[in-house]
This record gives structure tokens, C-alpha cells and sequence, in this order.
């Protein structure tokens, strides 16, 4: 017998052939119904996938995967796409270093960028820039990772993002929305690299009033990726806790 998670289903469904994938008393598994329950008769199944063994965190985050049918791999035209698209991005810094082109993007790789997440975020796609005006205001910048650069209208990657939607965050485990070399890597505002981003500036004055606003296409390289205690460290003045 096997017993479902989940309200939907709460009565046991009888496997004939349990030893077919060598399942385990105790064992999480995926099954597959082939005969609804009638009448006095319980439901049968036959078993797809064994995880391990229940209450394992591994095996309890691998059954809510299977639950809701959370996507796997990415299909090998998409993870092909995101390759080229940082080989791509790797000739765009060197093009750009070579010849700046600040029409199309402006280059604010000296201009004093942070990241501020938890301390186990597992992606870095915004940031912030402040610095006080002549006028005793404030400029705010944020910047956002500049994913669509990367991804071309129509093609594999948009088709596989489109289809997931989001990235999904479980225990210990994440499915991203898009491919790791792009989602960990070139999307990725890290510390210290330079990274493409669509900007927002806003200018305050003293009394906090916006003033002004505009947006543009930007090149950043984030000074310092801090996480929420430190940034709060240093707004309450403690510099030895934001080390």
C-alpha cells in the first residue's frame, strides 16, 4: 500500500508489484494511478520513481518537485543559447573597453554600487547607488540586471522562461527561471565584475521632494555586496558589525 500526500487523495493505493523499482517500507515514491478507486475497491498504481526514504529533507524537497511537476533540465538548445550569450558578453567588455559607445550605454563602473541581500540570497539581480547633491539633496540610482539584453525575442531561452514563469526557491534547493550560466553568472550582479543593467535615477532635494527622474542602459561593477544586517549595521553607525 501506498499512502498520498496531499488532501486531495487520503485513501491507500494498492501497488501489486511494490519490488519492480525496489522500493522500501518507509520510502517516499512517485506513482502513476491506473484504476480509480470503485465502489468498496481502493485505487491501484504502479510505482515510477523511488526518492528515499521519507522525512529526509533531499527526499521530502524531490516529492514536492514531483507533487506539482516543477520543471527539471533545460532543454539543450536553451542551455547552448545562454553559452554563446556569455561568450557574447565576454566581446562586448572588451569591445566596450576598447571603444566606449556611452550612446548606448553609459559606463558606471566607477560609480560607487552596492548590493544589499539576505546572506543567503542565491541570485544578486538589483543595486543602488546614493550620493549627496551640490544643492545638499540626494541622487538615487537602481539598477536592475539587464537579462533581456541576453535573451532574443522568440528563442529557445524566452520559450523555456515563458514557460516557467519564475525561478522557484525550496530548502536547501532552487530551480531557476533560466539557465545557471546566466542566472548565477552573467545576470548576476556579483561583486567586483562588470555587468549590464537597465538603470532608474532619481534626484531628491533636502526635504526628500523627487525632483527629477530618467532612465538608460548602464554598466555597473558592484564595490560591495552587503547583506541586510550589515547595511543595517552601518545605518545605526556600527562599523566594527558591518566588517
Amino acid at each position: 500500500l501506498v499512502y498520498p500526500d496531499g488532501r486531495e487523495m487520503t485513501d491507500p493505493i494498492v501497488i501489486r508489484d511494490p519490488h519492480a523499482k525496489n522500493a522500501k517500507p518507509g520510502d517516499k515514491v512517485v506513482i502513476e494511478i491506473t484504476a480509480y478507486p470503485e465502489q468498496n475497491l481502493l485505487a491501484e498504481g504502479v510505482i515510477t520513481e523511488v526518492l528515499g526514504k521519507a522525512g529526509e529533507p533531499a527526499v521530502e524537497t524531490q516529492a514536492v518537485i514531483a507533487a506539482y511537476n516543477l520543471p527539471g533540465e533545460f532543454p539543450e538548445r536553451a542551455v547552448e543559447e545562454a553559452r554563446r550569450a556569455s561568450d557574447q558578453f565576454r566581446r562586448e567588455i572588451e569591445g566596450f573597453d576598447a571603444k566606449p559607445d556611452r550612446a548606448v550605454r553609459e559606463d558606471l563602473r566607477k560609480t560607487y554600487i552596492i548590493t544589499i541581500d539576505p546572506p543567503d540570497a542565491k541570485d544578486y539581480d538589483d543595486a543602488l547607488s546614493i550620493a549627496r547633491t551640490e544643492s545638499g539633496g540626494w541622487s538615487l540610482g537602481v539598477h536592475i540586471a539587464d537579462v533581456a539584453h541576453f535573451i532574443p525575442l522568440g528563442s529557445a531561452l524566452d520559450q523555456e522562461a515563458r514557460k516557467r514563469g519564475n525561478s522557484c526557491y525550496l530548502p536547501r534547493h532552487v530551480i531557476p527561471m533560466l539557465p545557471e550560466v546566466l542566472s548565477n553568472g552573467i545576470c548576476s550582479l556579483q561583486e567586483g565584475v562588470p555587468r549590464f543593467c537597465k538603470s532608474t535615477f532619481m534626484e531628491y532635494d533636502r526635504r526628500g521632494n523627487l525632483i527629477k527622474s530618467g532612465v538608460g542602459q548602464v554598466l555597473i561593477q558592484s564595490a560591495k555586496r552587503l547583506t541586510y544586517l550589515e547595511a543595517q549595521a552601518l545605518i545605526d553607525g556600527d562599523h566594527e558589525e558591518a566588517k
